[in-house]
């Protein structure tokens, strides 16, 4: 072998041990998520599963909600959001970022063959599906029957209003001398797009899907609620501000120290709320303006993970959507 051939042998093994190097270097797949600790160590049990059968590598970030939806408006202001991302029902807030699965469903990579249509249609929008909802929640109340007991306050009933509910918890505060209610800023965005249409007259907080302007015409739907809200924060009753800020999961809800005998979370988190707790704990649906009016209660998406439209590993990401949705093993796990 002369050496022109040599030298050339030589090239084509070092590019081809160095095109193995780029592939084994490539970046792993960043995702993003909020919940409980129970949820963060089920997903990341479950990522290492993903990464062993696969080899494709993921860098898991996770938070509670508010300092999830923080970080994530930073990332994608500075055009850096993860891959993969959690979802809710705000998706429409983010729709401009997140890239359809249409085409990964298409193409066989994301199977939904085994999956609800119901499921598929509450992740859709205008005909693009933006991701795999792994369950459906609705707001609610949980609340303490042995406070309520101490205080003397009846425990809530299905068809219970907004004036019970004020009563029960100024009557918590006044005899036990804790919240009545613990809550967050996000709660409080979720509960008038519910009560907006307990009027029943039709509209809404906001014009639906996308969420960008108010549609509603009497200020009465919202000062109502916003004027007991005054009420039972100037008697102590209810969060203020800086206690808010310091409810970042669930594990760190008022109500887990007995520190608030009610507290509004989604159906789905009142398991990690009770585990939490270690005392049982009751669910009521939201009260409403009259006993015999509308609840105007929705169920949504819980959470899903999406794929950033500017994400350049699309392909992969959507392999790990596949996975946590149709994997026995993960599901097992979840």
């Amino acid at each position: 072998m002369n050496r022109k051939v040599l030298c050339l042998v030589v090239i084509l093994i070092i590019s081809l041990f160095a095109s193995s190097l780029m592939v084994v270097a490539a970046e792993p797949l960043r995702i993003m998520w909020w919940g409980s600790q129970v949820r963060h160590d089920r997903t990341l049990a479950i990522i290492d599963m993903f990464t062993e059968q696969t080899g494709i590598e993921i860098e898991p970030e996770f938070y509670g909600f508010d300092d999830y939806i923080s970080k994530l408006n930073i990332l994608i202001a500075a055009n850096d959001a993860p891959d993969i991302m959690q979802m809710g029902g705000n998706f429409p807030t983010y729709i401009d970022h997140i890239e359809p699965i249409n085409k990964y469903i298409e193409e066989g990579i994301i199977d939904i063959s085994n999956t609800d249509p119901s499921f598929i249609a509450i992740t859709t929008l205008e005909g693009s599906t933006i991701g795999l909802s792994s369950g459906t929640n609705a707001p609610a109340v949980a609340y303490d029957p042995a406070l309520f007991e101490a205080a003397g306050v009846p425990e809530p009933e299905f068809n219970w209003t907004w004036d019970e509910f004020e009563a029960a918890a100024l009557k918590v505060q006044e005899e036990l001398g804790i919240l009545g209610v613990a809550l967050t800023r996000n709660d409080e965005f979720w509960i008038l797009t519910t009560v907006v249409p307990q009027y029943d007259t039709g509209e809404s907080l906001f014009l639906e899907p996308y969420r960008r302007e108010l549609n509603y015409d009497d200020d009465k739907y919202v000062s109502d609620y916003l004027k007991m809200v005054y009420r039972l924060t100037k008697a102590g009753a209810y969060p203020t501000p800086a206690q808010m800020a310091e409810i970042r999961d669930i594990e760190g809800n008022p109500i887990v120290r007995g520190e608030a005998a009610m507290a509004w979370v989604y159906s789905n988190q009142f398991v990690a709320l009770s585990q939490a707790a270690g005392r049982p704990l009751k669910l009521v649906s939201l009260p409403r303006r009259t006993s015999d009016g509308p609840l105007s209660q929705t169920i949504m998406s819980s959470q899903m993970f999406c794929l950033a439209k500017n994400s350049k590993q699309k392909e992969a990401a959507a392999q790990f959507l596949n996975f946590f949705a149709n994997s026995i093993e993960a599901n097992e796990i979840l």
